[in-house]
């Protein structure tokens, strides 16, 4: 475009120049040269006038947020030389502490010689003490989503008093009865006075939902056998079993503390301890 310009220029320079200088061209030369001034002229302006299209690059800003990837869940591993003999809580086959891990009690053994809270959040004996009072935490809730209240709790006393199973006997030894007051208190009344009885009965004694068990007679409650039978309000459901081999829990997202830290902890069975480092040292 430029040299195009640039050359149109110099000629119409060139011809005032000439004009100036007071030649006498030939008419038919400056003819000829006015019709090819005209015509570089009108290409000049049609060049300059003409539209030209232009790409336009439009930024727009959009903020984004950074989604980390997704953690591999956190699975502890721990060899042991015993599993259940049985899922069954109501029927004495090993693994007690396997099942506080499925179980919450009234009461928590915090060391050798202290008690805290646990379903309940505080209690109190009358003057005897033969009648104990308990604040139940809310908010509770067992693995299959119905809720744990006193209303619950008294079901579950209740009808282990009734039925004297055989795991839990010795923990409802002396209670005469529980009554749910409200959703949030618990009283327990028992056949003779006793001073210390969170710490010696109820850190033991399961707390079982009543949608499993209340349908049940006593023959058919201890001959049930599966994973029903270990849904609780602890910190982790039973995932899956195999007799004498694993047995593998899982956070349970509902747990009233929050959710465990460990996503899966496993119990693996081996015969020996050299077995089970074996296994150890292989991954």
């Amino acid at each position: 475009m430029k040299r195009q310009f640039t050359f149109v220029t110099l000629l119409l320079l060139a011809a005032i120049m000439v004009t100036a200088c007071g030649a006498t061209p030939q008419p038919q030369v400056v003819k000829e040269t006015v019709v090819v001034t005209e015509k570089e002229t009108v290409e000049v302006v049609k060049l300059v006038n003409q539209e030209v299209p232009v790409e336009v690059t439009s930024i727009v800003e959009k903020e984004v947020t950074a989604v980390p990837p997704q953690a591999e869940p956190a699975t502890l591993t721990i060899g042991v030389k015993k599993l259940f003999t049985t899922l069954n809580p109501l029927l004495v086959g090993g693994g007690w502490p396997m099942r506080y891990l499925v179980f919450d009690r009234i009461g928590d053994i915090d060391s050798v010689t202290s008690i805290r809270p646990g379903l309940a959040e505080s209690w109190e004996p009358n003057e005897d003490p033969s009648v104990w009072t308990f604040k139940i935490r809310e908010g509770v809730t067992f693995h299959d989503g119905t809720p744990c209240t006193a209303d619950e709790i008294a079901w579950s006393i209740n009808w282990m008093i009734e039925n004297q199973f055989p795991a839990v006997s010795a923990y409802v030894g002396g209670f005469k009865e529980a009554v749910a007051l409200d959703p949030t208190t618990l009283q327990l009344t028992l056949d003779a006075p006793v001073r210390e009885i969170v710490a010696t009965k109820l850190t033991f004694l399961w707390i079982l939902p009543p949608s499993v068990w209340k349908d049940l007679t006593a023959e058919e409650a201890n001959a049930k056998e599966d994973l029903e039978t270990m849904i609780g309000n602890g910190p982790y459901m039973v995932a899956d079993y195999a007799q004498d081999e694993y047995v593998v829990f899982e956070a349970y997202d509902g747990y009233w503390r929050g959710r465990a830290p460990v996503d899966r902890v496993v119990f693996k069975k081996y015969a020996t301890d050299e077995a089970a480092v074996q296994a150890l040292l292989a991954g």
